[in-house]
């Protein structure tokens, strides 16, 4: 299945999660509890266990951590 992912258009296998697409991008940004994450347009919280759709858009953001 093709979903755009931060505006790159990936394959996956068609039973994959929400949260299995997070945890398999760059270190800064696979941590559900550290990310927001947009849905066709929407915000959408954790647990990330959405059912997906060919041409899916998913934004993924790193919320910034103090320190």
């Amino acid at each position: 299945m093709k979903l755009i992912i931060n505006n790159k258009e990936r394959e996956f296998p068609e039973d994959i999660t929400l949260q299995e697409i997070i945890q398999s991008l760059e270190p800064e940004i696979n941590d559900p509890k550290t990310v927001l994450c947009v849905l066709n347009g929407t915000l959408v919280n954790s647990p990330f266990n959405y059912v997906l759709s060919e041409h899916d858009i998913i934004r993924v953001l790193p919320i910034p951590q103090g320190g």
